[in-house]
This record gives structure tokens, sequence and C-alpha cells, in this order.
């Protein structure tokens, strides 16, 4: 059960990233919100964080009041349910209208909607989507919100959402007949009789009930909402430019049918005051870009510290694949006495890339078998694997047999895939807060299908704990994966080389928790196919950019 602390007398200079580098490694932290002056939004020395159980919470509490941090005026405690909490209805205010500096949460609300529309909540404006239609809210607490996006003085879209921290919030998608969204690239007024498309998707990526609708365009006026225009002067919107790489693409594009009409063409009059309007707009747009983007602060941790990359452009995602950023990522660990995940050092992956979310199943290995002939596991005992066993991980199948797979998947849809390799599976399982397991820095029992030497293999996903930053399942435990490197050791390590070796990565049910981290490294001779507790998933490469 999630439990709250409060911090108290906390310095004016520290920030969110200094509570995470202190809370990390002994606890999962859900949320943190540190209380800011509604007149000066600035710091008031108190923060309300909310960790994963009570347990965590008492040793928090515990380790801080021996001076884990050299801080004698910090005071922390438990939060009691019957006492003030950010999260809670009467204070959602100071939340919405806190800086976004301030607040971190594992929650992401994400939509796709024209570029330079603004998505409300409850009524302030927090991001301004992109020019690739995506923006992201990643400053949000547990609770009910009304979202609105908006662009200049109209609205396009509104719906109530509920989110937690337990799952992954769904994503709206707002889709406008090509004909407007041209017209909204020039204007942003006589959209009256034009109508835009709603699309509510749910985190597996299906429709979340019956929520697509057409909805007819109205003015902002008619709503409690600011007009865009006004609103972002003042508000504290933040440019989603630098999300892009972790909303692109997340709902894979589908066909929405619009209905309606299209806006009613102008007098000469009306078009000499729209195009006084465009010059204003697009100064004022400028302006307000260069000022988000002065005073928008990076600090490490916090998910803006990287080097600036070059923004990718994507293709949709394919089906069961989870896109991972590329840039420079930490691999490795020291604080083992396992030689082979020794030294720590730094790597770049130079460009992002897909991977499959669940490891490859013997109802997808079936397929391949069916359409190359090729020998069926050993463990399906015939042609075709029982039905018991088509949703678990195909095992028994050697390291050439899986690239193999891998190929002859992508080479269907016109498309690279491959195993992935040892650095790109480390980094798709620790992201960006370089995590010990894919949900954090201690073993949790229960998490992943490991540490268990009487289980067994289950379906993929069975374990939705064990569940990787970038929402990939199953890092952890279940089968071991190959991955596309012979097994070498790294530079200063005093491990011993195993030559003729193919590395795979993750843990099998039946190993001990320190072999399910994200930094263990197994070898394994390639050509073996009795492995009964080693699968694989695929890799999908971005094709070149023109």
């Amino acid at each position: 059960m999630a439990k709250k602390i409060v911090f108290e007398n906390v310095p004016l200079n520290k920030t969110i990233p200094n509570l995470l580098e202190i809370l990390d490694p002994i606890s999962t932290v859900q949320w943190i919100f540190m209380l800011t002056d509604p007149n000066t939004q600035q710091f008031t020395g108190k923060a309300y964080v909310e960790l994963w159980s009570d347990t965590e919470a008492e040793i928090v509490v515990d380790k801080w009041h021996n001076q884990l941090w050299d801080e004698n005026t910090i005071e922390v405690k438990i939060l009691s349910d019957s006492e003030p909490s950010p999260e809670k209805e009467e204070d959602k205010d100071k939340i919405l209208n806190a800086p976004v500096s301030y607040i971190y949460s594992v929650i992401r609300f994400q939509v796709t909607a024209p570029p330079q529309a603004i998505i409300f909540v409850d009524d302030f404006p927090k991001v301004e989507v992109d020019e690739m239609g995506n923006g992201v809210v990643r400053s949000l607490l547990p609770g009910k919100y009304n979202i609105k996006v908006g662009f200049g003085d109209y609205l396009l879209a509104e719906e109530n959402i509920t989110v937690n921290c337990e799952e992954e919030a769904p994503r709206m998608k707002v889709t406008m007949d090509s004909s407007v969204t041209q017209a909204m690239g020039a204007v942003s007024s006589g959209l009256e009789s034009t109508y835009s498309t709603i699309e509510m998707i749910s985190a597996s990526g299906g429709p979340v009930t019956t929520n697509t609708r057409a909805t007819p365009l109205v003015p902002l006026s008619s709503t409690n909402t600011t007009s865009t225009k006004a609103a972002t002067k003042v508000a504290p919107v933040v440019n989603s430019a630098q999300f892009t790489t972790l909303s692109l693409n997340v709902v894979e594009e589908k066909e929405v049918k619009t209905i309606g009409t299209k806006a009613k063409p102008a007098s000469s009059k009306t078009w000499i005051v729209l195009a006084v309007l465009v010059i204003t707009v697009v100064v004022a747009s400028l302006i307000i870009r260069q000022a988000i983007t002065k005073n928008t602060t990076s600090t490490p941790g916090d998910g803006t510290d990287k080097e600036p990359v070059v923004k990718e452009v994507l293709p949709p995602t394919p089906q069961g694949m989870v896109y991972i950023p590329g840039g420079k990522i930490i691999i490795g660990r020291n604080n083992t006495d396992d030689e082979y995940q020794k030294p720590v050092h730094e790597e770049v992956i130079q460009k992002g890339y897909f991977l499959d979310k669940t490891e490859v199943t013997n109802e997808d290995y079936y397929q391949y078998v069916q359409d190359t002939r090729k020998k069926p596991p050993k463990n399906w005992g015939g042609e075709r694997p029982p039905s018991e066993i088509l949703q678990m991980p195909v095992t028994t199948v050697n390291w050439n047999d899986s690239l193999a797979y891998c190929q002859w998947r992508g080479t269907r849809k016109g498309l690279v895939t491959r195993l992935p390799t040892e650095t790109e599976w480390e980094h798709a399982a620790r992201g960006e807060k370089n995590y010990v397991y894919p949900w954090g820095n201690d073993w949790l029992e229960g998490y992943a299908n490991a540490n268990s030497p009487k289980g067994k293999i289950a379906p993929v996903g069975s374990n939705p704990k064990d569940t990787s930053p970038y929402g990939l399942v199953d890092m952890a435990g279940n089968v071991r994966e190959w991955t596309m490197n012979d097994f070498s050791l790294y530079s200063g390590s005093k491990g011993k080389a195993e030559p003729g070796t193919k590395a795979a990565r993750g843990g099998a049910f039946s190993d001990p928790k320190d072999v399910a981290t994200n930094t263990f490294r197994s070898f394994l001779p390639p050509n073996n196919d009795d492995l009964d507790r080693t699968g694989f998933r695929c890799l999908c490469e971005l094709p070149e950019q023109k």
C-alpha cells in the first residue's frame, strides 16, 4: 500500500533531483510535490512524497533520522491519512498552479493533436503540442482531471480522466479534417462549423469503451477556459519539444472518420483582419518560445539534462513494440562481486529503436515455422505448440534460429529487425534512472517471475510489475533472452573471457534475485537448442532518414 511522507525545513536550494538522488536507492517514488508560494511560485521548504509501500516509508524515515542527508534542519515524518495532502481535491489548485519543475510523477498523460494546440488541465494551460502533433503532461498527481485541448480561441476536445500511479493512463487523440488542419495553421477563427473527433486509447492500445465521437468546435469563451492566446503569455506552459521522444508514435495510427462541414469562407474584410491576426500570433509565438526556452532550467536527473539530439521523425510504431530513445547511457554496475558486470561505463546509442514489449511467444514462433518449414522447438513435442503454452515465451530455440525469426518477421513488413545488442537491451530495461531492477533499485518479492526454484514459465505479461520505465515487461524474470553480441569482457573487467559464446540477458523463473538484475550477463553456446529457460525478443531499427 502506498504511503506518503512529508519533508519540512528543506533548504530552499534543494530540487526534485536532490530528493530523488537520496530516495531512489531505497524506495520506489510515485510522486514528489515541492510546495510553492502561490504569489512568488518559489519553494517554501516543504515537500510531499508518495512511496510504493508503508515499509519503504518507514525505512526512509528511519534512515533520515540517522543522518542520511547531511542537513540537520530537515524534519521528515509519515503523513497520516487524515492530514492534508496535495493530491486531495481541496489542494488540487496548488498542484496545477505550481511550476512543473517542482513536481515529479510517474504518471504521464499523452495527447496527439494539431501542432501548437494547448493542453489544459482543469483549465490551467500546461503543454503546447509540438510540431509533430504530440504533447505529454508530466505533472499530474493521482486523481480526477478535466482535460481540454484548445487552439487559438477554440476548444477542440474535452475529456474527464482519472489517473493513478499503478496503471498507465489512457491516451487522447484529437483528429481534424485535413482541410481544417491546414486552415488552423493560418488562422484561429471561423471554425465554429467544423468538427473534431476525440479518441481515447487505453494503455494496451485499444479504445476505451465507446469514447470515440465527433464533437463540434466551440469557442473557448463559451467554456471556463481562458483563451490560449492570453493564457500562454502568463501561465506555466511547457514547450513539449523536450518530451518528443516520450510521446512520438505511442498511439498506432488509425483511420478515424470525421464528419461535418468545412469552415465557412471569410469576407475580404475578414481576411484583412485575419492577416493582421496571423502576423500578431506568429510574432507572439516566437517571443513566447524564446522566453520559455530561456526560463526552462535543466537539473541533473529530472529528464532534461541530456545533450541536445537530432529530433527523429518516427514511422508508426510496429505492433507489439515500444519506442526506446537513443543517447548517452550508463552500462554495468560496480557494487557487485560479479566481475562480468564491471566496470560501470558510458556508451552511446546513436539513434532510437523499437523493441518488443514482451518475449516472443510460442504462438508467434508457430507462424514462422509454418511459413518457413523450419524445425519446431523440441519442447513442443510435435509440429505445433500445445494450446496451454501458446502465450508463453518460446524456448529451446538456439541463437541462430532466434535471429532468423526476427529477420523473417521484419522482411515480411519491409523492416530491418534483429536481436537487440546487450547495450540496447540494458538501456531498455534500466531507463534514464539506471535502475538495478526494471521497477527500481531494490528487489521486491513477487514483482517478477524469478527467485523461485520450484516455479515455472508463465504467459508473457503475467507479472505487470516487472515492467521497465519504457513499458517493456518480463525483463527481470520468466526466461533469459538472447542478445546480438558475442560475449566479451568490458574494458577494465577482471573476469575470465568466454570465447565462442553469445550473451544473454535477464533472469529466468528459477534464477536468484542477483541474476534477475538489469546488468547481469549470461553467456551461452549459440548452437544449443536444449535451453528450456532461454527465449528472446526482437528489435526493429529505424529506417535511415533521407
